[in-house]
């Protein structure tokens, strides 16, 4: 298997499901099994002897997120044998179970067979070739989240277990309006051999919100949470604003962070100020955040450069190319500011562990191996 065909079949699927875990393959192919067997089936009938169709599916949020793919059944004939009125009693029973997977009986929804077959077996391809590429192995359970108390603040984790660790735990940092669910295609993989936690920054998530933001602040409740989980050394993951808190951390506690990554990350420089509009509705994050940390951005601290050149940890820096809308000059500057920085460009913008998660699952597994 090539990994460009693993990441076009990436591609396709999150076009439709963006949200999509890769710890959650086992369970895709599951529902994809599950689905062909109805689609087979065809029409089914109710206990009245009435002829309805297969339910249009929907892959529920615990396999794709939010993605629906509907499919409208077969409409040739399917007779129940005479004398197994005793099964009705089990049929509620399957299709309970199956609606609490996300089956949807009944519905009209536009969509074909071939739609269904379709996708089923582009996600078997796509399962196969992550786990040939050694990105996904049997999952061992999903992550759990924890709720930290870290001194009159509580930060709510993400944690994906590990039975075997080969290495030190890994903390993910996410970016500005991201979660630490934002980590999970990346965390899935990391599990494998390594205790994974995405930190859900303040005011972010289900952590706290409680109105003061700054990076400062930020990385302070990183090294308290480091402080309270865990001994030892760890690596750290940290992408746009997360990789800035990760520096400082980096700085704060220098003999705690062995190996560091940088997404996409710039050494701040002075730059216009440029307030963004508060998107519409409902969001996952205090809007307060941009309100309160985009003016530490764009009109920085004259001390970045020295904060960035007293990280003694090896450094991997992750450019997202000319796709991105970070000045790539700047990314470069910072890894060239660092001790011992490396840098490589994965042309996908400034989402690279989104948009090409098999290279930056392949690049942050290969440093964070050394």
């Amino acid at each position: 298997m090539h990994v460009a065909t693993a990441e076009v079949w990436v591609k396709q699927v999150r076009q439709v499901a963006p949200a999509t875990p890769v710890d959650s393959l086992s369970q895709l192919s599951h529902h994809v099994g599950s689905v062909h067997r109805l689609i087979v089936a065809g029409p089914v009938q109710t206990p009245s002897g009435a002829a309805v169709e297969r339910p249009h599916m929907r892959l529920a949020s615990a396999c794709l997120g939010a993605a629906a793919f509907p499919c409208r059944a077969a409409t040739r004939p399917h007779v129940r044998p005479p004398g197994t009125a005793h099964r009705t009693q089990r049929l509620k029973h399957v299709r309970a179970s199956r609606r609490r997977m996300g089956y949807r009986y009944g519905s009209q929804s536009a969509g074909t067979r071939a739609d269904v077959e379709k996708w089923g077996r582009l996600f078997c391809q796509w399962r196969t070739t992550i786990a040939h590429l050694g990105l996904a192995r049997e999952p061992t359970g999903m992550p759990s989240m924890e709720r930290v108390d870290i001194g009159g603040l509580t930060l709510a984790i993400r944690v994906w277990t590990c039975h075997e660790p080969s290495g030190p735990p890994v903390i993910l940092l996410p970016a500005t309006g991201e979660t630490a669910e934002d980590w999970d295609c990346i965390a899935a993989g990391l599990r494998q051999t390594r205790l994974v936690y995405a930190v859900n920054l303040r005011g972010h998530g289900k952590s706290d919100w409680p109105g003061t933001y700054s990076l400062r602040l930020m990385a302070t409740d990183v090294t308290q949470l480091l402080d309270r989980m865990l001994t030892g050394q760890v690596d750290v993951i940290g992408h746009s604003l997360g990789g800035l808190v990760a520096c400082i951390v980096a700085v704060e506690r220098a003999g705690r962070v062995r190996r560091l990554i940088l997404e996409d990350v710039i050494l701040p420089h002075p730059r216009p100020a440029a307030a963004p509009t508060r998107p519409d509705g409902d969001l996952a994050f205090d809007w307060k955040v941009v309100e309160q940390v985009r003016p530490e951005i764009d009109d920085p601290d004259p001390a970045w450069a020295s904060i960035i050149g007293g990280i003694a940890a090896p450094t991997l820096v992750i450019a997202g190319g000319p796709s991105s809308p970070m000045p790539q000059a700047h990314v470069a500057e910072l890894a060239n500011t660092l001790s011992d920085g490396h840098l490589v460009t994965v042309d996908a913008g400034h989402l690279v562990h989104a948009n090409k998660p098999v290279e930056f699952q392949t690049h942050a597994s290969a440093f964070l191996a050394c």
